[in-house]
């Protein structure tokens, strides 16, 4: 059974390819160089429609020549405010666009608007290099540093001056863990159980939250907060694993990016952390078979988090406690007993 990857790799190469949601323009070209929050791209979603009667906006009859009131074709694109129709008398009155719009048609002196939501901005995510582009839709970001990936975030992005803050791997992060020098910084703490560690982040300005784990009654306030939030673990009090808590160790006070997207197997995204660093790399692998000796995390309870070796692979189909059959695995632990898990509930960690 093939089974996810989840990297903490302390030197790798990362490519990230960024796509518009709707066809529009991409402002960067090959081998530029780009930071984590600049925008590479920019488009407009469809918007909603508004039809706007000229003749009776104006107060005029519909014998009225169209072309004496207006000068505005299909196809045009218009800011808001713009001058859509006037009269031309000395009391002059005027139709102005509600707002960005595109002129769908414009028939019997009627006009078919789309109205322009705000331009949706790709952002680059990581610090990097541009690779690859294809016109109008999107663009692939090369890099080399460390990366260490999330299990779950709440769809923001950002980047900062790294700050750790977590002195051991059960250590809980409390608001008393952050403080104004920290301001515009992203910091990295253990699990978090109360919404006051939280708040922290917004009365002091920090720019990102890496977190081991959060209660699962904090997930509706963690989604709306402006800064990007990622947790590596899960929802519990789950502490760091080992290789992460390692990394955030080595590399305290280094630039770092930090995409807290949703998890798409489909698309091959998932919420990360990206340290630019000189060097080079490897791809990273992004599925494996485990084997004996492969380095694995539990990812069910009462287990989660807990990051061991796997002894034996099991052969056949082993009954596990709720009756059901699988392959199974022993893996073995530093601080917890020896335990089978089925193979679907771990993955591999590089």
């Amino acid at each position: 059974m093939v089974v996810p990857i989840t990297h903490f790799n302390a030197q790798t190469r990362i490519r990230r390819k960024r796509t518009l949601p709707a066809e529009g323009q991409i402002l960067v070209r090959r081998d530029q160089n780009v930071n984590a929050m600049d925008s590479v791209g920019t488009c407009y979603l469809p918007g909603r429609h508004e039809m706007v009667d000229l003749y009776q906006a104006l107060g005029l009859s519909r014998k009225t020549p169209l072309d004496t009131i207006t000068d505005r074709k299909a196809g045009e694109t218009l800011q808001k405010g713009d001058v859509l129709a006037k009269t031309g008398k000395v009391f002059k009155r005027i139709v102005r666009a509600p707002g960005d719009c595109y002129i769908d048609s414009i028939e019997d002196g009627k006009a078919l608007l789309e109205i322009l939501d705000s331009p949706i901005e790709l952002k680059a995510g990581i610090d990097g290099i541009i690779r690859e582009v294809t016109p109008n839709w999107s663009v692939v970001i090369e890099t080399f540093g460390c990366l260490i990936q999330g299990v779950w975030g709440n769809g923001k992005m950002a980047s900062g001056l790294l700050y750790n803050t977590a002195k051991t791997e059960t250590e809980e992060f409390t608001r008393s863990c952050v403080d104004v020098t920290m301001r515009g910084a992203v910091v990295a703490g253990g699990f978090c159980l109360h919404q006051d560690a939280l708040e922290a982040a917004f009365d002091f300005s920090l720019r990102g939250l890496i977190l081991s784990s959060i209660s699962s009654h904090l997930i509706g306030y963690v989604q709306q907060l402006e800064i990007p939030v990622i947790l590596l673990e899960g929802f519990g009090a789950i502490p760091f694993n080992p290789l992460a808590f390692q990394l955030f160790e080595k590399y305290d006070r280094n630039d770092a990016s930090v995409n807290a997207c949703e998890w798409d197997v489909y698309r091959g995204e998932r919420p990360e952390v990206v340290i630019p660093l000189p060097g080079s790399g490897a791809d990273p692998r992004e599925g494996g078979h485990i084997r004996q000796g492969t380095r694995v995390r539990v990812m069910v309870p009462p287990y989660t988090g807990a990051v061991g070796i796997v002894v034996q692979i099991r052969e056949g189909s082993t009954t596990i406690h709720s009756g059901l059959r699988g392959e199974c695995a022993d893996v073995k632990f530093d601080r917890i007993p020896t335990t089978s898990f089925p193979v679907s509930n771990l993955d591999i960690l590089e």
